[in-house]
């Protein structure tokens, strides 16, 4: 899966703006897929040079012009044929759990620093879903509920271990 995936997806939904589909990877899929305006708009200038999508210029009255994305015939095989590709197996890098692996060199009470920013984390996060979910989840596919439980299941799983270790006198890791 590439971020040229997802815009094209997105695309084939409804004609968006670079600031829509930011938007989009910003909260509906900030738990599975990471992009940005560094990666959308080289990938709709891409896109656009090959022929997948078109730019509709919008003239606003005091602001600058918008600029709208729409499929083409071109880009709707394209996201067809990923959407029929063999499903890759998910990478998932997390600069937390590499610490943790070598939390034997670090004290107790670094490691238990750790676990509590961690915890913190997991929970902006799975607070920022559920909000995402609030606003959303009127106008979700099934399939979109399903990608959200994903997410909020994986949030609360990270968040049973972190916790199940702060309680304990001792992390066992050393």
């Amino acid at each position: 899966m590439k971020g040229r995936d997802v815009i094209l997806g997105l695309l084939l939904d409804m004609p968006r703006t670079g600031y829509d589909i930011n938007e989009m990877f910003q909260t509906v899929f900030s738990h599975f897929f990471s992009g940005g305006y560094g990666m959308i708009y080289p990938t709709l200038k891409k896109l656009e040079i090959e022929g997948k999508v078109r730019k509709e210029i919008v003239t606003q009255e005091g602001k600058p012009n918008k600029h709208v994305f729409y499929i083409t015939q071109e880009g709707e095989m394209e996201f067809q044929n990923y959407l029929r590709s063999e499903v890759q197996t998910d990478v998932f890098q997390s600069d937390f759990l590499v610490r943790l692996y070598f939390g034997r060199h670090v004290s107790e009470d670094e490691l238990k620093g750790w676990l509590k920013e961690e915890k913190q984390r997991i929970a902006v996060l799975a607070d920022r879903l559920d909000q995402t979910n609030a606003k959303w989840k009127n106008n979700m596919s099934d399939t979109q509920k399903i990608a959200y439980a994903f997410g909020a299941e994986m949030y609360k799983a990270q968040m049973k271990v972190v916790e199940r270790y702060l309680k304990e006198d001792n992390t066992h890791v050393k």
